[in-house]
């Protein structure tokens, strides 16, 4: 097989697209409207839900980093 999709240290050789479980879709919806209303405290959510938003707010974190790396390294 070859890689169809990477971004950093993440890769796959399938399409990331049918991955997406409704969990997951489930998650991704909540981590947009928790960062849309300010990112609120995670001790009123269900344990599980605090920690996908937590990943999910980690990998925002680095994302952001890497673009704004990535701005600085093309001279913008």
């Amino acid at each position: 097989m070859r890689v169809v999709w990477a971004r950093g240290p993440a890769m796959t050789e399938a399409c990331p697209r049918t991955e997406i479980t409704a969990a997951s879709q489930s998650w991704l919806e909540m981590f947009a409207v928790w960062k849309r209303l300010g990112g609120g405290d995670l001790w009123s959510v269900a344990a599980k839900d605090a920690e996908a938003l937590a990943l999910l707010e980690e990998e925002w974190e680095k994302e952001r980093r890497d673009a704004e790396e990535r701005r600085r390294s093309s001279g913008r």
